[in-house]
């Protein structure tokens, strides 16, 4: 499988160690506005190809997936352009600005016939796992409520140095960048209410 990565900051390094552990899947290109960063998580993971130009990289590389790790005001444009190449999608959270662009990158992902993820990743974490099947069998009762704690960020906070301004310029500020995970942990065991 043929993998892009559309954005070289934090989060990009967090979706290309997993990758380079699976078999059969290569990293072809890594793709940012800032040239110069992009060439240094190129350098760092071994990656050949370094673009600035999402449409470039498509029509040159050919890959069967993208990983969109932007911000999240980028999603929905740098999304659909990917799904309407006819390429796979697995977006960062928060998936979208609002309900309407999430829609219409779902439109998209059904007309083209290309599957769009959102990186729910810790639903895949093996606590969350082994409990949802507990859940979900029954052996362990039966689920009548659900309760998230969040902790942000492990060893720091929001306001730090080197937090993105993009988080507070969120149409929910801090909270649009950190809800998504305590939501679809909360949803996945929702639905064993009964």
């Amino acid at each position: 499988m043929r993998v892009g990565i559309i954005g070289c900051g934090y989060a990009s390094i967090k979706h290309i160690v997993p990758l380079r552990k699976i078999s059969g899947v290569d990293i072809v290109a890594v793709c940012d506005i800032s040239k110069d960063q992009a060439k240094k998580v190129a350098r760092r993971y071994r990656i050949n190809d370094v673009y600035q130009d999402i449409s470039k990289l498509i029509v040159e590389q050919r890959p069967d997936v993208l990983h969109i790790v932007t911000p999240p005001h980028t999603h929905k444009d740098l999304s659909i352009q990917a799904m309407d190449s006819g390429c796979h999608v697995l977006v960062e959270k928060p998936m979208a600005l609002n309900a309407e662009e999430a829609d219409a990158m779902i439109d998209v992902a059904r007309h083209r016939g290309v599957t769009l993820s959102i990186c729910h990743n810790f639903l895949f974490e093996a606590s969350v796992v082994k409990a949802k099947a507990l859940t979900s069998s029954g052996a362990i009762g039966k689920v009548i409520s659900t309760e998230v704690f969040w902790r942000p960020l492990r060893g720091g906070g929001y306001g730090e140095v080197g937090t993105p301004r993009w988080i507070y310029d969120l149409p929910g500020g801090v909270f649009h960048e950190i809800a998504s995970h305590p939501v679809y942990l909360q949803l996945a065991f929702q639905k064993d209410l009964k």
